[in-house]
């Protein structure tokens, strides 16, 4: 017997662009499990949630909050080497 396959998605991506809500309608699950994050309605820490397909299938979602400047990071906060955006 072929053991079931295993997949991993993640999300990326800028924020409140329907990361989590994509990962809630595919899943059914909210992955998004602290307190401040639903009262805020953003993803403040990554989230994880489960499918598994009738095939056996399981795929495992990693749900990532949105980009740090858009959040209200700022412009002078230190951005990784090479990095060209604002």
């Amino acid at each position: 017997m072929i053991a079931p396959r295993q997949v991993v998605v993640g999300t990326a991506g800028h924020i409140d662009h329907g990361k989590t809500l994509l990962v809630e309608a595919l899943t059914g699950t909210n992955p998004d499990r602290l307190k401040e994050e639903r009262e805020r309605g953003i993803t403040i820490d990554i989230g994880f949630a489960n499918l598994v397909l009738e095939d056996g299938t399981r795929i495992g979602f990693v749900d990532v909050p949105g980009q740090e400047h858009a959040r209200g990071g700022g412009r002078d906060r230190p951005r990784p080497a090479g990095h060209r955006g604002r």
